[in-house]
């Protein structure tokens, strides 16, 4: 398992960093490329301008699995983003960290209920079920509320 090596108090300190500046996203994409397809593409993702927290995520703990910087902050420093894109990569962060999710507790769990239900090797002409629809908007919605809670 990619995470037993961290300790159960790094699991919760992880969890925290995330409910503070992580985001649970996925997209929808037309399996040629496009938007608003029938394939979906996942991401977890940490933003920080600290460069260290997101090395010691990223190369010491393994916790993502590469980093980008993002942009600058008005201020002018670098924006630096640690992440997550693949399915499982996606599946195995939810499992472990999940029971110690408070903040994105919700959209964690409903992201990981949809990478469970969903297959992609269903062949070309695959329509999301109307099951996978509905997680996929929920995702959404929580992502369009700071932080993932209600308002």
């Amino acid at each position: 398992m990619k995470y037993s090596h961290l300790s159960q108090l790094e699991i919760g300190y992880i969890a925290g960093l995330i409910d503070s500046k992580g985001c649970f996203g996925v997209s929808r994409k037309k399996p040629g490329g496009g938007k608003s397809g029938n394939t979906l593409d996942w991401n977890i993702h940490f933003g920080s301008t600290n460069r260290e927290i997101i090395i010691w995520l990223t190369e010491e703990k393994g916790v993502f699995d590469n980093f980008y910087i993002g942009g600058k902050t008005k201020t002018g420093k670098d924006f630096y983003v640690a992440y997550l894109n693949s399915k499982e990569s996606c599946k195995e962060f939810l499992e472990t960290f999940l029971p110690f999710l408070r903040i994105k507790r919700e959209v964690a769990s409903v992201m990981l209920e949809l990478i469970k239900l969903y297959n992609p090797k269903r062949g070309k002409r695959y329509e999301l079920s109307p099951k996978e629809v509905c997680l996929y908007e929920k995702i959404r919605r929580l992502n369009s509320n700071k932080g993932g809670r209600k308002k």
